[in-house]
């Protein structure tokens, strides 16, 4: 969004259809949400909408951030919470009108982490791996890590990280709305990366024979569609497949396919 202007992907006004009150438009710092549900009445808005913080501007700065390719490295967490960082140091910056460019350096959060754990990557206990996992590269984030080569010794250092209700998908939206991208997981099948563009990925069901693995993404918008029992909402997040993934890095996911409660950074 440029300052001073509105964005085409702005939230429009709801009249509840049963208690007949009108609601604004929920005010966020990048783009404004849609009230999603009376609070008198509890009555749900299905209003069909859709953002995605790497297609915003701010202060006529681009607040799309590099894409990353984690191979085979089983690395989903760390570069899920570096894109993290990274897309905050751009929003952070873009207020001030400045482009923050800079990538965080992985092989020195690794290492972090690895003397953290004591053990090297992949080799953790179960006990210590999917939302274990993150909370230790954001321990590493916490204690300060040198941006890739860099001339100085500047290092991207956050203050603390939090979490968020997974259950809450407006709360999630205001959050998304304002800037914060958030660190998540779901689970990705075989065919995850073969999903066709403009498609919301569905995970795997356990019942289903097919339990894929937990996959590490950072949520970075959110979105609905369709009306009735059609009806869905989703979130947008940016993978770690590189660039040929679905829409150049990013893709969708049910809300209510997320399996753990969000994490948020503070810088």
């Amino acid at each position: 969004m440029v300052s001073g202007r509105r964005s085409r992907y702005e939230a429009k006004d709801w009249i509840c259809p049963k208690c007949k009150k009108e609601y604004k438009p929920i005010k966020c710092s990048l783009i404004d949400v849609p009230q999603l549900e009376c609070p008198i009445c509890n009555t749900q808005n299905e209003t069909n909408f859709n953002f995605n913080i790497m297609k915003l501007h701010k202060n006529r700065i681009s607040l799309r951030t590099r894409v990353y390719n984690q191979g085979t490295t089983g690395l989903c967490a760390l570069y899920a919470s570096k894109t993290q960082a990274e897309i905050k140091c751009r929003v952070e910056g873009a207020s001030g009108c400045w482009f923050h460019d800079r990538t965080i350096d992985e092989e020195e959060m690794l290492e972090m982490y690895e003397r953290e754990v004591g053990k090297s990557f992949g080799e953790e206990d179960a006990s210590e791996q999917g939302e274990v996992r993150v909370k230790r590269m954001l321990h590493t984030l916490q204690k300060g890590v040198k941006f890739k080569n860099s001339r100085t010794n500047k290092v991207v250092k956050i203050k603390e990280f939090w979490r968020t209700s997974k259950k809450d998908f407006s709360k999630i939206c205001q959050l998304l709305g304002n800037g914060e991208p958030l660190v998540t997981y779901f689970r990705a099948g075989h065919n995850f990366d073969e999903l066709p563009g403009n498609k919301i990925y569905k995970p795997p069901k356990l019942d289903k024979g097919d339990a894929g693995i937990a996959h590490a993404v950072c949520l970075v918008g959110a979105g609905a569609h369709g009306e009735g029992e059609c009806y869905q909402r989703y979130l947008w997040f940016r993978n770690s497949y590189g660039m040929v993934f679905v829409l150049k890095g990013d893709g969708m996911v049910p809300f209510s396919d997320i399996l753990i409660d969000p994490f948020g950074v503070t810088l």
